[in-house]
């Protein structure tokens, strides 16, 4: 596993506190390129800033936002290089205890979504 994160320079704050939106910014950018050098098969994103990116910033050739069983999900395929298609994956932020903690019990609903979209992905091929 392989972690790239938007503001690699947060984990100083006090209380593990949100970096600042200038860091978010300046770093951003330079994810797409993480990933096509990473070249991941799954890419898991935790909160509105990292999916953000994933949507903003690489090519996301399909892009479904769906609710089961009281959790909200957005899955999607990222176009990271002409021959790498990567399963997307946005889940709460770990800091967002309310939303977070009750989605650990559907870990077992994500892991078929990527299931499916590996599935889906395969006769496509």
């Amino acid at each position: 596993m392989r972690d790239v994160n938007s503001a690699k320079c947060c984990h100083n704050n006090p209380q593990r506190g949100k970096a600042a939106t200038v860091l978010f910014n300046n770093c951003r950018s330079f994810i797409p390129g993480e990933l096509r050098i990473l070249q991941p098969d799954i890419i898991v994103t935790q909160g509105a800033e990292a999916r953000d990116v994933i949507v903003k910033e690489c090519k996301v050739v399909r892009h479904e936002r769906k609710e089961v069983e009281g959790a909200i999900y957005e899955t999607g395929l990222a176009q990271l290089t002409p021959e790498k298609q990567s399963v997307w994956l946005s889940t709460y932020h770990p800091n967002n205890y309310g939303k977070f903690h009750p989605q650990r019990k559907r870990w077992g609903l994500y892991a078929k979504v990527v299931q499916d979209f590996i599935a889906a992905r395969a006769q496509t091929l």
